[in-house]
């Protein structure tokens, strides 16, 4: 059987600041998302690259094991000064037109499922990028 738990969208939430999100009708699933990035600029050409990494923790309190697809958004670069490099990851579907990265999952009773995206973004050094 299938069925959407739900979609959410969130205002901005500051780095390492704590935000509740609702996923519908089942409430027997938790997400615990964590980011971290390397971040270095090249001393000549001023290129600037960030190493960023999501890891999602998927936990499942019910009795029943569960299926389900994992959504994580990736920048999408408008801007020829700046790329985004998504390498193939097992198990990951990829719409690099609008950046979802989507994983199917199944999550055994009373268990967690880790979920990690991996991705580089590359920037000329009169690119302007936010502090991590």
């Amino acid at each position: 059987e299938t069925e959407i738990v739900g979609k959410s969208k969130t205002d901005y939430v500051g780095a390492g600041e704590p935000f509740e999100m609702g996923f519908g009708v089942d409430d027997g699933l938790r997400v615990r998302r964590r980011v971290t990035e390397k971040r270095k600029t090249g001393t000549i050409s001023g290129t600037q690259t960030i190493q960023r990494e999501v890891t999602l923790f998927v936990s499942n309190l019910s009795d029943a094991g569960k299926s389900l697809s994992v959504v994580e958004r990736v920048p999408v670069s408008e801007v020829e000064d700046l790329t985004v490099e998504v390498p193939p990851q097992k198990g990951m579907r990829f719409d690099a037109k609008d950046g979802f990265a989507t994983f199917d999952i199944q999550v055994a009773p009373h268990a967690t499922r880790e979920v990690v995206l991996a991705y580089t973004l590359e920037a000329k050094s009169n690119v302007v990028l936010p502090p991590g």
